[in-house]
């Protein structure tokens, strides 16, 4: 994500909190050609490690996209 300029990234550990996803990834883009390289670059690196995505939305606008990778949710 620093990778490609995500601002404001936070890592949230809800383990303790609910059983739906264990970490909830947030970061803040200034465009959409931004929202659309680190939605690439998190695809891509979670590919890599062999993760799959269960659900992608809002990819189509790109004025925010939700990742999730069940363990995982992305929202950029």
């Amino acid at each position: 994500m620093l990778e490609k300029k995500a601002l404001d990234i936070k890592i949230i550990d809800v383990r303790n909190i609910t059983t739906l996803t264990d970490f909830f990834v947030i970061c803040t883009s200034e465009s959409e050609p931004q929202t659309r390289a680190i939605t690439d670059h998190i695809h891509e690196q979670m590919k890599a490690n062999g993760m799959k995505a269960w659900h992608i939305e809002g990819y189509e606008h790109l004025d925010w996209v939700l990742l999730d990778y069940v363990n995982i949710v992305v929202h950029v």
